[in-house]
């Protein structure tokens, strides 16, 4: 058999030989292949793991704040942001002056305030009784959750109820806005390591053509209010505000005239007498309506007024916008509460082969005097007594634009870095898994 090959190689020579030359080359031309292929991915690697380092190198955090999660080495999502308060200034300045310390930048999150944004002022003359819904709608991406208010209110009689007539008759007084109230964490952090970190200062937006950021003319100042009967400080701080909203919101108001003789002052009182004899606001419940008008706003615009009242700008074009009083912003004084970390207890894994580890979200099961709702953080007031809470009296310096930042992009963590981000969440099983 080897004899017939050999006989048959020497009467086609040509062939053979351009068939040994063709497998060299192919031979040579995978070997480069494969050659480049590793060459090109090692400098992938190389780019990614350049492009993908974190901003921080190290997390230094105050003991007793270690979740069940890092028993896996693991860090849950927006992690720094249930941690309430931090290290002492001591312990700080000790690691600043660490040899080879480039950047120390702390974060402190104080906690929860809010603010109310004012859309539309309301000016009802006309006597009776009417009915305003207010109905508060968060998006998740995934589902929606509404909360729902329900308020009379009457104009004629008694406009500004007391107590005991609020009581009597379901009605109560109004401040004649439609508003929103937003909750917002406060976070406190070093300007100039935070400069050096993430470029904050060069993320500012020009007010009236100048870049303002913090500066030591930016005082803090703290007075206690133990001469006004109150257990409490008041602080003052100057504050920076990102110019996007990371809500997704919308505000929905619905006024309604009910269907009640509400005339000159005689049927006024004889009517309201059938509302207290009948139930009071559980009467007024049961009563059709009218008239109806209906007000839609969204979160962005609630974002809009806060900065618009606060620089005088529109946070998106940097123009001077005129205010025409049928829009404004109050700002809350009170620290009601302090933030929390999450609870995660270790599961089985229903899926070992698409993930190592399973954590379940374990729900606050106690009473909560700030969400009605269901909670997944424990609660922590800064007292039970609102009269008794923290005042805080913050000032506008500037806004910022979180897209503006110097982030670095790591896929795998993002910590601490997601205290600019909104949180987020992959849906990755349905109910059928």
């Amino acid at each position: 058999m080897i004899s017939f090959i050999l006989k048959s190689w020497r009467r086609q020579k040509g062939r053979f030989i351009l068939m040994l030359i063709g497998a060299l080359l192919i031979s040579g031309g995978l070997s480069t292949l494969i050659g480049l292929s590793e060459t090109n991915k090692g400098t992938v690697i190389n780019s990614l793991q350049k492009k993908w380092s974190a901003s921080y190198d190290i997390v230094v955090r105050p003991n007793g704040t270690k979740s069940e999660t890092e028993q896996e080495h693991l860090f849950d999502p927006n992690y720094l942001s249930g941690i309430s308060g931090g290290i002492s200034l001591e312990d700080y300045e000790n690691i600043k002056n660490i040899p080879d310390i480039e950047i120390a930048a702390p974060i402190s999150m104080i906690g929860f305030t809010g603010y109310s944004a004012n859309f539309k002022k309301i000016d009802i003359k006309e006597p009776g009784i009417y009915r305003l819904t207010d109905t508060t709608t968060d998006y998740n991406g995934l589902n929606s959750s509404s909360k729902t208010n329900v308020y009379y209110f009457s104009r004629g009689m008694y406009d500004l109820p007391s107590i005991d007539i609020s009581k009597k008759y379901g009605i109560s007084g109004i401040d004649n806005n439609l508003s929103s109230y937003t909750e917002v964490l406060l976070a406190a952090v070093d300007p100039v390591q935070e400069a050096k970190l993430v470029g904050l200062d060069k993320a500012m937006l020009p007010v009236d053509g100048k870049e303002l950021y913090f500066s030591n003319d930016n005082l803090i100042d703290s007075s206690n209010l133990s001469e006004f009967g109150i257990n409490a400080k008041e602080t003052t701080f100057p504050v920076i505000l990102s110019s996007r909203s990371f809500l997704n919101q919308t505000y929905n108001f619905k006024i309604e005239k009910l269907d009640i003789p509400y005339g000159d002052q005689k049927t006024m009182q004889k009517s309201l007498e059938v509302v207290e004899k009948n139930g009071g606001e559980k009467y007024l419940n049961t009563l059709p309506t009218i008239d109806t008008k209906t007000y839609t706003y969204d979160s962005e615009e609630g974002h809009k007024l806060l900065l618009a009242k606060l620089s005088g700008l529109d946070p998106k074009t940097g123009k001077r916008e005129l205010n025409n009083g049928s829009t404004n912003v109050d700002l809350q004084g009170f620290l009601r509460e302090k933030t929390g970390s999450l609870s995660y207890k270790s599961i089985e894994n229903p899926f070992p082969e698409r993930w190592n580890d399973s954590f379940q979200v374990v729900p606050y099961e106690g009473e909560s005097a700030v969400n009605e709702n269901r909670t997944y953080r424990k609660p922590q007031l800064t007292d039970i007594s609102m009269r008794n809470n923290p005042r805080l009296s913050p000032y506008f310096v500037g806004f910022y634009d979180p897209k503006k930042l110097t982030i670095s992009k790591d896929p795998e963590n993002e910590l601490p870095m997601e205290t600019y981000k909104i949180p987020t969440a992959k849906f990755v099983l349905n109910k059928n898994g």
